[in-house]
């Protein structure tokens, strides 16, 4: 889980980083072409009123008016022919259209702007403008008032709308006494000088200078300060940011629930009773463990079911030859002639109840294994010990078989033979292995315990008739019936090879059958010599593990 979330985690800080870097670019990019634009809008009209004035200058002295120009404006100014211009084949007729043009020079650190000064002349104007200072905003004021000196006072309202076309900020005419101005501003007004006026909030100015006879003030403005960081700019990226962040979430998350809704169906189809479906696992994160828990947790109920179907058809045909021959005894019991008599019907019933109790026993026991995890005990045993002690329990019946047991323990020290495991269950396992081998024997029984280091293992073999390798596969089945010469005559009910497949299973080993040794069957149990602390690395064991030759 914790893979999945540092995906999404990651994905989402990866996308917000390149988001937030995406925007600073977007808003320096965008700020770089906005400014210049505000640039050539303020620029504008002052390029406008420089080739007016240059227009009106006669041709000796025009290059007088164009010093006269650079010095006002304290920019470079300079009068070109068209074919002089470097300007595209475009860009030279929208100037001939009277268009005016703007072009940044970023080498240079300056914009150019262009305007026609007099096109029957060719003669077409070029101002480098590296800043927008207060010299040039004086400049531009006093060739605005200059242009309206030429004209009669009850001329300049109209005059001046019709200039205001080419700025695009206000002109207007003001009483003097209109404006609250300091007494340096005043007196520079008096003396025809330009006066700029920074509001209080330092976000716009106007440019003030007097009219010819100081009769009026031209005001020019307010012009606003450039704004960097406008509100729908902004607006609109953290709107693009934040859909980009939804898009790459929903990227992330998608397939997580694609994946989920596939599980999610698969559950439904097993709910439906489609025992057979499966969840594709395509991927070791969270949810692919979750498939394959899920898949293993389909298949162990599947089997489950199988095996309660199999059990229940099985127990009810076991149990009917111990009843039947109850039954049979109590009818004798009726019929017996003296106390001899009675007393051998009660003795084969005893049996007949013994051998009832013991398939019962056998039922329980394999019933319990197959539920699901039992609680297992596990802790550091001598296996050769188990033996040992199972060797003396089952010697009486050995001795009644005519079977010799030989145990062949492991040579290696205590602390080295040592291995884990639920001692109970490792009891259970190796007394059913041996007490089937002492069943089906001629002469010997050979148990052995082997530690490599890793796994254990403990070997039975016998020199009986030993199994057809085509009944391997279904040795470890409930109930399994073999060929005659290991049929229900030598005793067993059949589960203590299914008991025993299962207590393997459970401490993560394999039990097998193959040939052995001495000419019968040889079965060998291997699991680890230390158990994991977790089962999330359990397999179902199928009804054979690995067969080997021996």
């Amino acid at each position: 889980m914790t893979r999945i979330f540092l995906r999404i985690y990651g994905g989402i800080i990866a996308a917000l980083l390149l988001v937030v870097l995406l925007a600073l670019g977007a808003m320096q990019g965008t700020n770089y072409f906005r400014a210049m634009q505000y640039r050539a809008d303020i620029s504008r009209g002052t390029v406008e009123m420089v080739a007016r004035a240059l227009a009106s200058c006669p041709a000796k002295e025009l290059k007088q008016c164009v010093l006269y120009q650079q010095r006002l404006l304290g920019e470079t100014v300079r009068v070109f022919s068209l074919k002089d211009l470097t300007l595209t084949k475009n860009e030279k007729g929208r100037l001939q259209q009277g268009q005016f043009i703007a072009k940044a020079v970023p080498q240079e650190k300056f914009e150019s702007y262009y305007q026609a000064v007099d096109e029957t002349r060719d003669l077409y104007l070029r101002i480098d403008i590296a800043l927008l200072s207060q010299q040039l905003a004086g400049a531009t004021a006093i060739l605005v008032r200059d242009h309206l000196a030429k004209f009669e006072e009850n001329l300049w309202q109209e005059k001046l709308e019709e200039l205001s076309l080419g700025f695009e900020y206000n002109l207007s005419l003001a009483p003097f006494d209109q404006l609250v101005l300091g007494d340096r501003q005043t007196t520079a007004l008096k003396n025809e000088q330009p006066v700029v006026i920074i509001n209080a909030a330092g976000v716009s100015a106007s440019v003030v200078t007097s009219m010819p006879n100081q009769s009026r003030l031209l005001v020019m403005g307010p012009v606003f300060q450039f704004d960097a960081y406008p509100l729908g700019a902004m607006a609109l990226i953290i709107a693009v940011g934040i859909s980009f962040l939804g898009f790459v979430a929903y990227s992330l998350v998608r397939p997580l629930e694609l994946r989920l809704r596939q599980l999610q169906r698969a559950a439904k189809r097993i709910r439906k009773g489609d025992l057979d479906a499966r969840a594709e696992v395509d991927s070791v994160d969270a949810i692919g463990q979750l498939s394959e828990a899920f898949n293993g947790m389909a298949e162990h109920i599947q089997r489950l079911l199988a095996n309660q179907r199999e059990l229940t058809s099985a127990v009810s045909h076991e149990l009917r030859t111990p009843v039947a021959r109850l039954r049979f005894g109590l009818e004798m019991i009726k019929d017996a002639e003296g106390e001899e008599d009675l007393n051998r019907y009660l003795r084969s019933l005893d049996k007949d109840i013994e051998e009832l109790d013991g398939l019962v026993d056998e039922i329980l026991t394999y019933a319990r294994l197959e539920e699901g995890s039992p609680v297992l005990n596990f802790k550091m045993i001598d296996v050769d010990l188990i033996i040992q002690q199972i060797q003396k329990d089952l010697d009486s019946a050995a001795n009644r078989a005519q079977v010799k047991l030989i145990h062949v323990p492991e040579n290696l020290p205590y602390k080295h033979r040592i291995v884990e495991g639920e001692e109970r269950y490792i009891h259970r396992v190796i007394q059913n292995l041996v007490g089937n081998a002492i069943r089906y024997a001629q002469s010997q029984v050979h148990i052995s315990f082997i530690v490599d280091g890793v796994n254990c293992r403990v070997d039975v073999e016998d020199d009986g008739p030993g199994i057809p390798e085509r009944e391997w596969e279904h040795v470890f089945t409930p109930f399994a019936r073999l060929d005659t010469s290991r049929n229900r005559s030598s005793g067993g009910y059949g589960l203590g090879l299914s008991i025993v497949q299962r207590i393997a299973f459970w401490h993560k080993g394999t039990v097998n059958v193959g040939k052995s040794r001495f000419g019968g069957a040889k079965f060998y149990i291997e699991w680890p010599r230390r158990q994991a602390s977790n089962d999330d690395h359990l397999v179902e064991p199928e009804a054979l593990g690995d067969v080997e030759n021996l």
